[in-house]
């Protein structure tokens, strides 16, 4: 294996499957497509997609690290000629892209069947809460597949996290003793996510200009490390 090639190497894998591809997408908008097609108050949809978008791509990253980790592969990519940290973001940002793609289906969707008001500054912003919001669960599927010794613990810490995860991104209310989770609410990019998703159900988005600027330059910066890594031969 050459060091350089792991980024392109793990997206050969994920797209060589036309099965794989089309199983995933198939599963994460039949789960999504009551709350697409299904007229139901504009929170309430907003949040069963952001939901499925939680649960579909925060539980394939904790299986996958776990079997990644099971199976001692994961020990053996450390072994590369390659700094660590650089195997770490070939993993990351493949396993980003692998699940984008779902995601970019149910959002396109959603918006499609919801949405009379989209214009280009939505689509970067929502891009970029999009984006930050898979790096963001992608690497605590990681950390959960970590702390899993097998298939049934990660099903088990994964089922906690995402309860957790849906009552600090907003889409599940808060009691009065969980307030103080409001907090994490204010920095957490899926709680953002599921109120564009919301505005844009109700037609009434409003992008501030340096929410679209950080999207902007997210997307630029994911863009260009992952051209690298795919057109880079070795480091």
């Amino acid at each position: 294996m050459i060091a350089g090639n792991l980024f392109r190497l793990q997206l050969l894998d994920f797209f060589s499957s036309r099965r794989l591809i089309i199983l995933r997408i198939s599963i994460s908008l039949l789960l999504s497509l009551p709350f697409i097609i299904v007229k139901m108050p504009a929170r309430v949809q907003a949040g069963g997609v952001t939901m499925v978008i939680i649960f579909t791509s925060f539980f394939s990253a904790a299986v996958n690290y776990t079997r990644l980790d099971s199976d001692s592969r994961l020990e053996r990519l450390m072994l590369l000629p390659t700094p660590k940290w650089l195997t770490w973001l070939d993993l990351i940002f493949s396993s980003v892209i692998s699940r984008l793609i779902p995601a970019v289906v149910i959002l396109s969707c959603f918006i499609i069947a919801n949405s009379h008001s989209f214009t280009f500054s939505i689509l970067i912003s929502i891009s970029g809460m999009i984006l930050v919001s898979l790096i963001f669960l992608i690497l605590l599927g990681m950390a959960a597949g970590h702390l899993a010794r097998n298939n049934g613990e990660v099903h088990l810490y994964g089922a906690i996290i995402c309860v957790f995860l849906a009552i600090v991104s907003g889409v599940t209310p808060m009691t009065e003793r969980l307030k103080p989770l409001r907090q994490i609410t204010i920095w957490n990019p899926l709680a953002r996510l599921l109120t564009i998703l919301t505005d844009l159900a109700n037609n009434s988005v409003d992008i501030k200009m340096i929410e679209l600027i950080f999207a902007l330059v997210l997307l630029v910066i994911f863009i260009s490390i992952a051209a690298q890594r795919l057109l880079s031969n070795n480091d």
